[in-house]
């Protein structure tokens, strides 16, 4: 079995492909691999070429594929691409990098006369569109790219479909079908495929003059409209915040993705750098040694054939060394991962390896750290903090550095599992170039891949090869490369306000932190949490507000991990019972600047900056702001600029009974409040001796106005009526206070305002409505957004256009 899930005989010996291939010329035949047993072209319909990770015009083999044979079999042809919610790690950063690549594609398709779809999987518009087009489809043909969850689509296709499916390597020089064999070492791989490289070296890409009838049939499905929906980057913007990604981890705004961004930046690379490739390219403090045009390969944007064909043409040391990364140790990956079925397990370290590794697993670690704070660069190291920090905020990490970077986790995590997997997750998440063969085999090289053992053995590295921080860090110009890796993501003068510390204020502060940004918190309570409040009664705390954190997103787990362990608290699927006050809030805020007690009472926006006024008359001069506090609250404060029905009620309320007391709780006292209709919630011991008692928001509703001792007696006169003796006693002797929740739940999305650099999070601007998850997921998404704007639109920086398609 092989990593598209067939066993060898499914696939065409070379004699049948030589029968059936005759439609196409060799330099295409021998990039195709087919993944249904039919191959023949009998249904009507379109050519499909069904593009996923090779977004580029100019010699690309998939779409020469597609139009060859559109044409011989005198078919129509569709250029489809979908961008997907479920690829691993989905984020804006990555969106947005492959839309930068979907403008280019209808741009060059444009040129050339294809029809090019574009779909985005988001809210309204989740439709199984592949499935549907395999319906109408009369073949598909797809790009090659052999990691799950890719592999797995394309096999699904091919498994319920009623067409053939061929699969094309536009990825490699020398084609996955052709060679497709893992070795142990890059140099056996040189050897093994040096005749295939050179032939294929030399050759100029042959120009495809196909002209297929583009497909004018009806869709499944309603395409984006690339000039209205996502050229502009206001447009683009708001489709997506329509798809269900990780809104924390920002676009590198400015990188611009795409084929015309990579074919400038290589022509600029072999025009004036190339030449020094060989003696810069370990310097990881020298930003000009390298190309910088991973993320490009990746993505598919720039051809390897062109790039190899020119880079050779130059015949010099250092364009030889390019050649060895691109060629060798590039396409090893690649192979190796089209040889397995699951790329990414540990299992496919060398034996010894993992018997190394085995070996010194009980060996003493100096220290461990939490994933989390591994991902924000809080870890001993200087130089790896900055790694990671280059790749947190600028989505990239000098490969030399990558491997010294990787080569850290085993020292700081319990086994090898943990540190492949958490080191391949966070260059996944972060990496512009992640997500990709050579990722995977560079973490496992940092484990033993690739490599060989180097004894004697040492603690907990073993046998394995050892990259030192420290000396590595004495071989860079450490203030150069600070310096470098430390400018700012965000170019403004005045901090970011988050006006509210509460779950959304903390996940936005927390989202700016964590890139670099400038912010200060202000909350008008005595302390943080929001309706997540806690007291301390009785040596117990007490959490009178939010007692369960619901439909919390998936992309905080790394955090509510950290949370869980740390504070003890209870999941349950995507819930979890708090019973210590707000501790996620407690914990988002850590090590930001807040200020308690500080009513905000105005607000003044302009193009440039935003003035803020407490109640007391200091004046703060920001940037942006985010507001977090409840509607009404939140007219009060922008006064004018805010809607008319934020005035009116769009929450639910509910009154509260705390109850302290010297004695254990009675379980007839849970049972009276149950009967009652209330809601009981006790302290943080167990047995507990606090009680909190909610009404419900209707019965709360119709005594909102009443004073707090008021509602303790009706709280109280309920509860008797269902009360044993013992719940008498316990009730009668309790402390109470009244607490009114005036806005504790939002049940409607508020209407939206427009004003610049103000946005506004909470749970009535986050899906689900009402809440934690979806106060957690505005805020997190109301960060992401003031970025956007003051990134695209506070200081108007230059498109980058170019008529380099036309020229290639």
């Amino acid at each position: 079995m092989n990593n598209y899930g067939c066993c060898e005989q499914k696939y065409i010996n070379k004699k049948w492909r030589r029968y059936f291939m005759s439609h196409l010329p060799s330099h295409l035949e021998e990039r195709c691999r087919w993944l249904t047993n039919s191959r023949d072209i009998t249904k009507p319909g379109p050519v499909i070429v069904w593009l996923k990770s090779t977004f580029r015009t100019h010699e690309n083999p998939v779409i020469d594929v597609g139009r060859t044979l559109s044409v011989k079999h005198n078919r129509e042809l569709l250029i489809y691409h979908g961008v997907d919610e479920r690829y691993p790690n989905a984020s804006l950063r990555h969106h947005n990098m492959i839309l930068d690549a979907a403008v280019d594609m209808h741009d060059g398709c444009d040129i050339m006369n294809l029809k090019y779809v574009l779909h985005i999987a988001r809210d309204g518009a989740r439709e199984p569109v592949m499935k549907k087009l395999s319906d109408i489809a009369s073949i598909i043909v797809t790009d090659m790219i052999p990691l799950p969850p890719w592999s797995t689509w394309v096999r699904s296709i091919a498994e319920s479909g009623t067409m053939p499916v061929v699969e094309v390597d536009a990825h490699c020089v020398v084609p996955m079908p052709l060679f497709g064999k893992s070795v142990e070492r890059p140099y056996q791989y040189r050897n093994a495929t040096k005749k295939l490289r050179i032939r294929r070296i030399q050759r100029e890409w042959p120009n495809c003059d196909m002209n297929a009838e583009p497909y004018l049939g009806k869709l499944p499905f309603t395409p984006i409209n690339i000039d209205e929906d996502i050229r502009k980057k206001e447009d683009r913007w708001n489709i997506l915040k329509k798809c269900k990604i990780d809104p924390t981890v920002y676009p590198v705004w400015q990188e611009r993705g795409g084929e015309k961004t990579a074919l400038t930046r290589w022509r600029d690379f072999l025009d004036k750098r190339i030449g020094g490739y060989a003696r810069r390219r370990n310097n990881a403090a020298d930003f000009e040694g390298v190309s910088r045009l991973s993320h490009a390969f990746h993505y598919g944007a720039l051809s390897p054939m062109k790039v190899a064909r020119e880079a050779s043409q130059i015949n010099t040391k250092s364009a030889e060394k390019y050649l060895d990364e691109l060629l060798i140790f590039r396409e090893h990956a690649w192979h190796h991962a089209a040889s397995l079925e699951c790329p990414s397990s540990y299992e496919n370290l060398p034996e010894w390896a993992r018997s190394s590794w085995n070996d010194t697993q009980f060996d003493s670690r100096p220290i461990l750290i939490s994933k989390e704070n591994l991902e924000i660069s809080k870890s001993p190291s200087h130089l790896w903090n900055l790694s990671q920090t280059s790749l947190r905020h600028h989505g990239e990490l000098h490969n030399n550095l990558r491997m010294t970077w990787g080569k850290a986790f085993p020292l700081w995590t319990k086994d090898a599992e943990t540190s492949m997997s958490w080191c391949l997750d966070m260059n996944d998440k972060y990496a512009l170039d992640g997500r990709d063969p050579s990722s995977i085999a560079g973490v496992h090289w940092c484990h033993g891949l690739f490599d060989r053992p180097f004894n004697p053995r040492v603690p907990i590295m073993g046998v394995i090869r050892q990259r030192d921080l420290q000396a590595h860090e004495s071989r860079l110009d450490m203030k150069m490369y600070e310096a470098h890796i430390e400018r700012a993501v965000l170019d403004v003068q005045k901090p970011i306000l988050v006006i509210g510390a509460g779950y959304a204020g903390a996940m936005a502060a927390r989202c700016l932190t964590n890139h670099g940004i400038e912010v200060i918190v202000i909350d008008k309570g005595s302390k943080i949490g929001g309706r997540a409040s806690a007291r301390s009664l009785e040596k117990e705390h007490l959490t009178y507000g939010t007692s369960m954190a619901d439909a919390v997103p998936k992309w905080l787990d790394c955090t509510l991990e950290t949370i869980i362990s740390e504070e003890g608290i209870t999941q349950n699927g995507d819930q979890l019972i708090i019973d210590r006050g707000p501790v996620i809030v407690e914990h988002l805020l850590r090590d930001i600047q807040v200020h308690c007690g500080t009513k905000i009472v105005s607000v003044e926006a302009s193009n440039t900056e935003i003035v803020v006024q407490s109640d007391e008359g200091k004046i703060w001069e920001a940037s942006g702001i985010i507001l977090t506090a409840p509607l009404p609250q939140s007219a009060d404060i922008l006064g004018q600029m805010a809607p008319d029905d934020w005035k009116n009620s769009n929450y639910e309320s509910i009154w509260s009974v705390l109850f302290s007391n010297d004695s254990v709780i009675p379980r007839s006292v849970i049972k009276a409040a149950q009967n009652a209709g209330l809601i009981p919630v006790h302290g943080s011991d167990n047995p507990s001796s606090c009680l909190v008692l909610h009404s419900n928001s209707e019965w709360s509703k119709k005594h909102l106005e009443k004073s707090r001792d008021e509602i303790v007696e009706l709280i109280l006169h309920q509860c008797r009526k269902f009360a044993d003796n013992d719940a008498l006693e316990w009730l009668d002797s309790s402390n109470c206070q009244g607490h009114r929740w005036r806005f504790a739940r939002a049940i409607r999305v508020g209407s939206k305002i427009n004003t610049p650099r103000i946005v506004m999070a909470g749970d009535a601007w986050g899906e689900p409505v009402g809440t934690v998850g979806g106060a957690i997921s505005s805020g997190a998404w109301a960060a992401a957004e003031l970025v956007f704007y003051l990134s695209n639109f506070s200081k108007k920086g230059p498109e980058i256009q170019s008529s380099l398609l036309d020229k290639w």
